[in-house]
């Protein structure tokens, strides 16, 4: 699923991607460890799965999520969803409507 995203991302549907991914983890409760979960995750958000899957196996990609995992582990990231509003560390699903008050703008990180 990382190396997915990081491909969805590579051909311009980043947050699409990352929505569907998402939405079939916390949303569906699925595996997303499995590529038939991508592949229908992403047909239901309009993406193409086959050129990501195809994509996420390039050695770009892995070593983009190498790269990734090696900056999350110097900014002290230790589990998901782990967001970042400047240096700031918002942790867990529980932490989206924190997330949303930083950023619009109606309470400081």
């Amino acid at each position: 699923a990382s190396r997915a995203a990081i491909a969805a991302s590579q051909l311009g549907h980043e947050s699409t991607a990352a929505k569907a991914i998402l939405h079939a983890y916390w949303g569906d409760g699925l595996d997303i460890s499995q590529p038939e979960v991508l592949i229908s995750a992403f047909n239901k958000a309009g993406l193409d799965a086959n050129a990501i899957l195809e994509r996420a196996q390039e050695q770009s990609v892995k070593d983009q999520l190498k790269e990734n995992t090696e900056e999350a582990l110097k900014r002290g990231v230790f589990g998901a969803p782990t967001m970042f509003i400047g240096d700031a560390m918002f942790w867990g699903n529980d932490r989206l409507d924190q997330v949303g008050l930083v950023l619009a703008g109606k309470i400081k990180a």
